[in-house]
């Protein structure tokens, strides 16, 4: 992938987490039109495979930079929002969760998190999630100091 490429998503990255920071409502309604949610899915399912890879191979630190980018910016989309949620765990998107959940274990720093959003007060979500990763492993994260801390995490509002 040409290095412009990466720059590029690096920094449509960085707006959306910047956006999803100061104003998550209004983010979400920009991002709600589905063909504009798939069209982000499709970007995202293609360089979370090609950088998943990348990584795995060697510890590429623009290659990281990217995914970890990427990863924040599935958190931000997922966070607070069901409608999201379900799309990202729908069959059209298992991609996406499998090369999630197999990614290098030295990028669980920003994996969990991504993950807490994806099946928080989602009971469907964790149930697909849970084919491809070890459940318990995210429920100690969450009740963890880290999770705490955790800019993305804290984010969440129980609806109960």
């Amino acid at each position: 992938m040409p290095i412009r490429d990466f720059r590029l998503f690096v920094d449509i990255s960085l707006r959306i987490q910047r956006s999803c920071r100061s104003a998550l409502k209004a983010t979400y309604e920009v991002l709600s039109g589905e063909a504009i949610s798939l069209k982000f899915l499709d970007v995202v399912t293609i360089l979370l495979k090609y950088c998943g890879i990348k990584c795995t191979a060697a510890k590429n630190s623009e290659t990281q930079a990217v995914l970890i980018d990427l990863i924040a910016s599935i958190g931000f989309f997922c966070a607070n929002n069901k409608q999201n949620q379900d799309l990202l765990t729908s069959e059209q998107c298992s991609n996406i969760i499998k090369n999630l959940t197999r990614l290098p274990e030295y990028l669980n720093v920003v994996v969990y998190p991504c993950l807490v959003t994806l099946t928080f007060q989602n009971p469907n979500a964790r149930n697909v999630i849970g084919r491809d990763f070890n459940l318990e492993f995210l429920d100690e994260y969450s009740k963890s100091d880290k999770a705490k801390k955790n800019h993305l995490v804290a984010l969440l509002k129980e609806t109960t």
